[in-house]
């Protein structure tokens, strides 16, 4: 059985160092430490304590696990021998782990970092390799020397491939090891990113039946439905977060732009958007006002009186004259408000002015 007392000895005082590091860098971006591997206990196989030290929010790791090689017992460390001899690449053999999100979360992971060597030096040099499930281990993320000088690479991961994705599998490989009897040597292997609740899309715009009149209100109909695991909210404002009214229609009395925003039901997370649509309330009809007031006086005599009167919002005004002139033998014209009297009438006649339009007809008296 090989040992490595004074390497190891040295390199958990230089993995100090990098927590130290680390911990300052990370104090001072936005990414965070998402899990470690840090493989600490005494020797034995199947290598001890293969988890992560402890599980992130919302995400969870799998045991950092080998393929195909021979596990070799060694405190602190994850060990194994058996590797691939040759320089083609042989995607069976590697370490490995999973990062999976929990539901409506995604992963943006940024870096990893981790110690390595092995415990003899190749002819031609070894190679290590890390590869990832997004691409089914097509292509290399990074690669790098292995010999027997401890090192701990940090890769930068593409954001483009690695931001807002799901269950992620990396492996780690190793090639043109000196013989099948040398060990490489994985320790404290570290991943860095953020686990974020899932940004759920934004609804399209609603229809309505706009415009109405503010009684019944105009009607806001949903374009579609939520997806399965989100509810769409009615808003007044294009950033509001009111849960009072979801429902596929939403009446409303007053001419403003309406929006339809979606909310995750796990996270509560809002979408970035909002549908919206700008409906208009046709106002109510006013009672009408006649231009001679309420009352006014005439002599006696044969002659036409104009009655006209004026209501906002209207959508047209009739009128009509009491029973008792008209048996009288006066006569009005219903459009205009005109009343044309006989020479004999005298007495007291009562025109009705009736306004149309919203919530209407409003009626007044002369």
């Amino acid at each position: 059985m090989k040992t490595f007392f004074t390497r190891l000895h040295f390199k958990k005082a230089q993995c100090c160092l990098l927590a130290i590091l680390l911990l300052f860098f990370f104090n001072h971006t936005a990414t965070a430490q998402l899990g470690v591997f840090s493989f600490t206990g005494a020797a034995a196989c199947p290598n001890q304590n293969p988890t992560v030290n402890s599980q992130p929010t919302n995400a969870s790791f799998s045991v950092y696990a080998n393929s195909l090689e021979s596990c070799v017992p060694a405190t602190n460390v994850f060990q194994y021998q058996g590797w691939n001899l040759t320089t083609v690449f042989d995607p069976n053999r590697y370490n490995g782990f999973t990062i999976t999100p929990n539901n409506y979360y995604a992963l943006t992971l940024t870096s990893i970092s981790f110690t390595e060597y092995t415990d003899e030096n190749a002819a031609g040099g070894s190679t290590w390799s890390i590869r990832s499930s997004l691409d089914n281990y097509a292509t290399d993320i990074a690669t790098g020397s292995a010999n027997t000088t401890v090192q701990t690479p940090t890769i930068t991961l593409p954001g483009g491939s690695f931001t807002n994705v799901g269950t992620v599998t990396f492996r780690f490989y190793l090639t043109n090891a000196n013989s099948l009897n040398a060990s490489w040597v994985n320790d404290e292997v570290t991943i860095n990113g953020t686990v974020n609740p899932i940004i759920p899309a934004d609804p399209s715009n609603p229809t309505s039946n706009s415009p109405q009149c503010s009684n019944p209100g105009v009607t806001l109909t949903s374009s579609g439905s939520a997806p399965v695991g989100e509810t769409w909210y009615w808003q007044t404002a294009a950033n509001g977060t009111s849960t009072s009214s979801s429902g596929a229609t939403y009446t409303v009395n007053t001419t403003a732009t309406y929006y339809i925003r979606s909310q995750n039901n796990s996270t509560l997370a809002w979408s970035n958007g909002a549908g919206s649509l700008t409906i208009n309330i046709t106002s109510d009809v006013a009672t009408p006002v006649f231009n001679l007031g309420a009352t006014s006086t005439r002599c006696q005599g044969a002659g036409t009186v104009s009655y006209v009167a004026t209501a906002s919002n209207n959508t047209g005004i009739t009128y009509i004259l009491d029973a008792a002139s008209i048996t009288g033998g006066n006569t009005i014209n219903g459009a205009t408000g005109d009343v044309t009297y006989v020479a004999g009438w005298s007495g007291t006649s009562v025109l009705t002015a009736s306004a149309a339009g919203c919530n209407g007809p409003k009626t007044a008296t002369h």
